[in-house]
């Protein structure tokens, strides 16, 4: 049987990738080089990192290391469900207790300061502040993330979700540009480098939904109508409904700005009752009030 730092090399070399690439950011290249040999077990956080940035969905982890670790990795989890719905005192709070003044690996470090940044936006904070802690939260583990450079990186699901972070606050401290581009260029690198879709089609379809309502508001509807069909396919497939709701909206909006209500009116009418459904009542008077805007009654 294959050890854990078997597995990582064995993956890593087939890619040719070197070490110093899989580690940064994650651990030191001495640190990978001796979990390759055998002479350190790597804890589970760094594991799952490393073997995202390879592509390869990380298989059940026999143990952690300590009950530290056992916390750490819980608390990451439940501050990511608190975030994701919106309970953002009890995040905070997780968030303190995460950070507690312990040493912590590199993984977790990023997700502190980028779930600090989360939050701080999510309660009206400073755009520029936001944009400041999500960019260093980025910067830990890579190095250059222009759109140009960014398929010569090997990422983990961590550091496309910072990045797509990173590209809605370029978006809303007036970088426009900036942030549609580094969202085509993460499309880009997870159509081309990552190995198993089911892993990262939530941030995919979140990637699509973002960049559609973006590129909508700029008039191009034709493109719109792209990414949403993409997306919609993907939420479908592999049951990512997120951003369902989302991009029938944006399906639906591009339709009627191209001039085909009958069409868009569906979309939005999907929208509007799916939202509704999942108890996303501000999304649904959203989507009911472009709809009268345009003279359609759902």
């Amino acid at each position: 049987m294959m050890t854990i730092g078997e597995i990582i090399r064995i993956n890593r070399e087939k890619q040719k990738i070197s070490q110093e690439e899989l580690s940064y950011g994650i651990c030191s290249a001495s640190n990978l080089s001796r979990i390759e040999n055998g002479a350190q077990i790597p804890s589970r956080a760094t594991y799952e990192a490393l073997m995202e940035r390879l592509g390869v969905e990380p298989e059940m982890y026999p143990s952690f290391l300590n009950n530290r670790e056992v916390e750490a990795f819980k608390l990451k989890h439940q501050i990511m469900k608190k975030i994701v719905y919106e309970k953002y005192e009890e995040a905070e709070a997780l968030i303190d207790k995460l950070d507690s003044g312990q040493t912590l690996e590199r993984v977790y470090e990023q997700f502190i300061l980028h779930a600090r940044a989360l939050l701080l936006r999510y309660k009206g904070g400073c755009p520029n502040e936001v944009h400041a802690g999500i960019r260093k939260a980025a910067e830990l583990s890579v190095k250059d993330y222009s759109s140009e450079n960014l398929l010569h990186h090997v990422l983990s699901t961590d550091d496309i979700n910072v990045l797509n972070s990173l590209a809605v606050s370029f978006y809303t401290i007036g970088q426009e540009d900036k942030g549609i581009e580094l969202l085509y260029a993460l499309k880009e690198f997870i159509e081309k480098k990552i190995v198993d879709d089911g892993m990262i089609s939530p941030m995919y379809t979140r990637i699509l939904y973002n960049l559609s309502k973006w590129i909508g508001l700029r008039g191009y509807y034709q493109e719109v109508l792209k990414l949403c069909d993409i997306g919609i396919l993907r939420c479908i497939e592999f049951g990512a409904y997120l951003c369902f709701a989302g991009l029938l909206l944006n399906k639906g909006y591009a339709f009627v700005m191209l001039g085909q209500k009958d069409i868009g009116k569906k979309y939005l009418q999907e929208s509007f009752y799916i939202n509704r459904a999942r108890g996303e009542f501000v999304e649904s008077e959203i989507v009911k009030n472009f709809a009268n805007e345009h003279g359609i009654v759902l």
